[in-house]
């Protein structure tokens, strides 16, 4: 790899261009050039953030509505009740998720009936 000194002056101008986009934004980074000289920005913010936990155990979400919806056939409707660990949005996102994946995207519809405490999913085709 060629040194600064040999290259043409358009890699500085592309390695300063790279470095306002990143910032502009919002990324931290770290680069290092063909002579080893370091540019960074930032970086301590994400070297020190943690990862997140997540907020539900594994396969929690997954226990509240995949009993209900496995076995769906076309016009058929599932009732899966509200469970007290899991709000009803996170079954209702997992649900569409697993039949998206499973049957395909539009072949099915759900609802939240909050009267009844149930999320409703009624299965098209």
């Amino acid at each position: 790899m060629k040194t600064k000194t040999e290259t043409p002056q358009i890699y500085e101008k592309v390695l300063t261009v790279a470095m306002r986009n990143l910032r502009q934004v919002g990324c931290a980074f770290k680069i290092v050039d063909a002579d080893g000289n370091f540019y960074e920005h930032d970086i301590d913010r994400v070297m020190s953030k943690s990862r997140s936990s997540h907020k539900f155990e594994y396969g929690a979400v997954r226990a509240t509505y995949l009993d209900y919806i496995r076995n769906l056939e076309a016009g058929q409707v599932a009732n899966i009740p509200f469970d007290s660990e899991v709000p009803p949005t996170a079954t209702q996102s997992g649900a569409c998720a697993w039949m998206s994946e499973n049957w395909g995207a539009g072949t099915y519809t759900t609802h939240v009936n909050r009267g009844k405490q149930v999320i409703e999913i009624l299965r098209l085709e």
